[in-house]
């Protein structure tokens, strides 16, 4: 069905093991996190799920971890930050936040994300506002931290593709983020 060399894509990595799922390219009984469920029904969410999966590989993975839908974007953005960054290949590494309406294609087809590690996946939304409004908060919340990448507010793409958007952190090492601007200064 997928490539067999794709690595599994954690979804729904909340605290709960009951939440906790992986998605393999090989499983056609697909479960659904209770995270995402609340979204599962909005056209393109399954395709846009299993491209993310298809495009995942060591080393340049995209990853699920939505807030609940009750839940606090502020704490959940924290908790991820926190998470991810302690993680032993993660420590010394920054992070992006963006927006997209195809996670896939950003994490494939731009230059500036193809030397990345991972892209976190943290919000979805039917509605490209809030996802936007969401990263612009984002973005001033760790303004001061010296990891953060952004250079722009947030928000500049809001209108574009067809729902769901998300909203992500992208990881990587430093020297990452500036070859990948470097090449796409040259395109």
């Amino acid at each position: 069905m997928g490539e067999t060399d794709c690595a599994p894509t954690e979804l729904d990595s909340s605290d709960s093991g009951d939440d906790f799922i992986i998605i393999d390219d090989e499983d056609e009984n697909l479960e659904v996190p209770n995270t995402l469920r609340p979204f599962w029904h909005v056209p393109h969410m399954q395709l846009k799920i299993n491209r993310c999966v298809s495009v995942s590989h060591p080393g340049h993975s995209i990853w699920f971890d939505l807030c609940p839908p009750a839940g606090n974007i502020g704490d959940h953005v924290a908790h991820t930050l926190d998470r991810i960054l302690s993680i032993g290949c993660h420590k010394e590494h920054a992070f992006k936040f963006g927006i997209t309406s195809m996670p896939s294609v950003r994490w494939t087809a731009f230059p500036d994300y193809k030397y990345l590690d991972l892209m976190v996946l943290i919000y979805t939304s039917e509605n490209s506002d809030d996802t936007a409004r969401y990263e612009r908060q984002c973005i001033g919340d760790y303004r001061s931290d010296n990891r953060l990448q952004n250079r722009a507010p947030g928000g500049e793409n809001a209108h574009c593709g067809l729902a769901p958007h998300f909203l992500y952190i992208v990881f990587g090492k430093r020297h990452q983020f500036e070859q990948g601007r470097v090449i796409s200064r040259l395109r």
